[in-house]
């Protein structure tokens, strides 16, 4: 709807008010919106950080229709999101369930669905987008507390501010990337159930790890030698890797690297070569292993070393 109708006693005039409109139809292009003429203030900050966006919203009485077929189209579908409700309420409402979140309590929601939100009065929320498939520890964890409403925790609490934090004072260095996957650990730790080891595997790819382990420094242990070893054809290990959003291969890469990263802070005398560590952990040079390493890090193989260096 066009918002120059809206009426005179709105608090923001109508300039104010077709930013916000435009911001919102640009921020969330999967989304479509309908703003309710109740004039009041609205506005939406953001902020990028590495491929992550973060956004503070202040926008009651709004109608947002997401769209799985528009969010594909802007390659959005693998990409999630944590909703902090700060004050008012959000409706979620999707073919399968309908839910409120309320003030202090949080929610991870799959950008590439379909689903209808409804802002309530004095709505405000912080967003955090995020893509699960950058470390495979958080896929299963994302995928299983997803579309629930994750009840008003110290974790919670603390991952909001963070988050507040980096919108306000990021300045864009490599700090601010690790603050921000620092805060998506701080917030999936608040999905961490008592009976169960934090962000576990389901046990198929525990077995997967244990073997990819056996073998951290046989370079050729890949895709093929995992699937005999699990006694599952190629074809079902790609599937069950496939569910979670990961190939067997980056799997096995990321399971080398962390080993490779533990056998480095383990080693504060610096006793071991880091060709010594990429070797040992099935790299054929260390060049290659610091590239693939500060990738997923952010920092260097020998910056980690340092111990000025945190990740």
């Amino acid at each position: 709807m066009s918002l120059a109708a809206a009426p005179q006693n709105h608090q923001s005039n109508p300039d104010d008010a077709s930013i916000v409109f435009s911001k919102s139809e640009r921020m969330f292009p999967n989304m479509s919106f309908d703003f309710q003429d109740t004039g009041e203030d609205r506005s939406l900050t953001e902020r990028m950080i590495a491929d992550h966006q973060i956004t503070h919203l202040l926008m009651p009485h709004v109608i947002a229709d997401a769209d799985a077929k528009r969010a594909t189209a802007h390659d959005l579908q693998n990409r999630f999101k944590f909703v902090w409700q700060l004050s008012g309420t959000h409706h979620f409402e999707d073919r399968h369930q309908s839910l409120t979140l309320s003030p202090g309590e949080m929610m991870i929601v799959s950008v590439g669905r379909t689903y209808r939100l409804e802002m309530g009065e004095n709505c405000e929320a912080l967003l955090l987008f995020f893509d699960p498939a950058s470390f495979p520890a958080w896929q299963e964890i994302v995928h299983r507390d997803m579309s629930k409403v994750i009840d008003a925790s110290g974790a919670v609490a603390a991952s909001a501010a963070a988050a507040s934090a980096l919108l306000h004072h990021a300045r864009g260095g490599r700090a601010d990337a690790l603050a921000v996957r620092s805060v998506v650990e701080l917030a999936l730790s608040s999905l961490e159930r008592d009976d169960e080891a934090p962000l576990r595997l389901p046990l198929s790819l525990q077995r997967a790890r244990l073997l990819i382990g056996r073998n951290i420094g046989d370079a050729t242990y890949g895709p093929d030698a995992l699937a005999k070893d699990l006694g599952v054809c190629r074809r079902s290990l790609y599937s069950l890797f496939g569910r979670l959003g990961l190939s067997p291969a980056a799997f096995i890469k990321r399971q080398r690297l962390e080993h490779a990263r533990n056998e480095i802070l383990s080693d504060r005398n610096h006793q071991i070569s880091l060709s010594t560590i990429a070797l040992g952990n099935g790299f054929p040079d260390s060049s290659s292993f610091s590239h693939a390493f500060k990738a997923v890090y952010g920092v260097s193989p020998s910056a980690l070393r340092s111990p000025r260096k945190l990740i």
